[in-house]
């Protein structure tokens, strides 16, 4: 990353992906559980959502505000700050608040 990447990312915090977190993460020796756990959690969820039936995979995509080639970006290069959220934003509105909810222990 260079310094201009970092400075836009301190201006556009939401363009931050999970990957990039993870680099500094380790190169300061940091904690990085709750980016591992996003990044297996999005894979599974990616996973199962290419499984489902076209009609479904396009409802559900349309609920998280994702265009179908920006889900398949986003599975190969990996998950920006906005699309996790717009992700967590459609789990809300579909009803699937049980999924969402922050665990116990982070504020």
């Amino acid at each position: 990353m260079n310094g201009e990447t970092a400075r836009l990312r301190l201006r556009k915090p939401h363009l931050w992906q999970l990957v990039e977190l993870q680099r500094i993460a380790d190169h300061y020796k940091l904690s990085s559980i709750a980016v591992r756990n996003a990044q297996s959690s999005l894979n599974s969820l990616s996973v199962w959502i290419t499984g489902l039936p076209a009609g479904e995979r396009n409802q559900l995509l349309r609920r998280f505000q994702l265009d179908r080639t920006v889900f398949q970006n986003r599975q190969r290069l990996g998950w920006a700050i906005e699309h996790i959220w717009s992700v967590r934003q459609g789990l809300e509105v579909s009803g699937w608040k049980a999924m969402t909810k922050k665990p116990v222990g982070l504020s």
